[in-house]
């Protein structure tokens, strides 16, 4: 899959996340807007997440097979 549209399904989750539960902390809100612009650069390289961040490759291979990908 490409990563453009990954990204963008990961930000439309979010969104949604955000109206069912309700707006994080401005602290959190500005955080994830920063990672979000950086995210979307013409100079953001997607690159292999750290050791410590299993559970998020492990979202993102259930991700994929769930959508088939």
């Amino acid at each position: 899959m490409a990563s453009h549209i990954l990204k963008a399904l990961i930000a439309n989750f979010v969104f949604v996340f955000v109206l069912k539960i309700g707006p994080p902390g401005q602290q959190d809100w500005e955080l994830w807007m920063r990672a979000q612009r950086g995210a979307q650069s013409r100079g953001y390289r997607p690159g292999k997440y750290h050791p410590k961040e299993r559970a998020v490759w492990a979202f993102d291979d259930w991700y994929l097979g769930f959508m088939g990908l």
